[in-house]
């Protein structure tokens, strides 16, 4: 989730946020194989975040296992950058992006390496929420190759449920059959969640009107593997129109020709 802070005019986009009772821990991921300019200006910017414009993110935005986070216990804002350990070990060896290193280094800022089938560890720079530090300075074991998996978080959205089921649930049941049917409580024995009828419905219906796979009765729905791919994809479409707002635009929900 993007934060923003006007009075400094910056404005940051973490890939991960983390919590502790007395800290807010933003983490980016980088790809790079070399540390540059543009990763010493991203941290940079996390150091003008005014404490008070975090305090107004959590506010509007924060929320953790299902508890509202309270502003008045934010004390401390960490920022951490994970990069590849290649990149880091040719940083550190006076390699590419020595420099870069050496200047972020001696910022508000944590550098972590990781390597899949090795550990995601902290590696240099000045960080404060000592709970996140200390497993980060133990090292976290990582898989050679992550499972992949999506999960739907306290307050399950449309949005997030049609692209659980496009890109998880139903590539999964077509590795099996070629056609895969599905009903509101199949939704939610995919998602092992207790989903509401209405809302699986709603999921459902909107892949019925992406044409995406064809309504067979009431409450059932069948996908075939030849959509696949235009199913995965769903996702930049969401990006663009909202699951409510676009089934909105096609006049709610679908009747069966009995209900007519």
């Amino acid at each position: 989730m993007p934060v923003s802070d006007d009075r400094h005019n910056v404005a940051v986009q973490p890939d991960f946020t983390f919590y502790e009772p007395e800290a807010i821990i933003f983490v980016n991921v980088e790809t790079a194989d070399t540390m540059s300019e543009e990763h010493r200006e991203r941290t940079e910017n996390y150091q003008r975040l005014n404490l008070e414009a975090v305090r107004g993110f959590i506010s509007d935005k924060g929320r953790a296992d299902g508890e509202t986070l309270h502003v008045d216990d934010l004390q401390m804002v960490d920022h951490y950058m994970v990069f590849p350990k290649s990149t880091v070990d040719k940083a550190e060896n006076g390699g590419p992006g020595a420099a870069v290193l050496d200047h972020i280094r001696d910022q508000r800022v944590g550098i972590a390496s990781q390597q899949k089938g090795g550990t995601l560890r902290y590696r240099a720079g000045v960080v404060q929420a000592e709970n996140f530090h200390g497993i980060l300075d133990q090292g976290v074991s990582l898989p050679d190759s992550p499972n992949v998996e999506h999960r739907l978080p306290g307050e399950i959205k449309a949005d997030c449920l049609v692209v659980a089921l496009a890109q998880n649930t139903l590539p999964n049941e077509f590795n099996q059959n070629a056609v895969v049917t599905m009903s509101p409580q199949d939704v939610r024995e995919s998602q092992r969640r207790n989903i509401p009828n209405g809302l699986a419905q709603r999921a459902l219906e909107y892949f019925a009107y992406k044409d995406l796979c064809d309504r067979i009765n009431e409450y059932e729905y069948e996908f075939d593997r030849y959509d696949v791919g235009d199913i995965m994809n769903v996702e930049e479409d969401l990006r663009e129109t909202s699951v409510d707002e676009f089934l909105d635009q096609q006049g709610g929900s679908q009747s069966s020709v009995e209900d007519f």
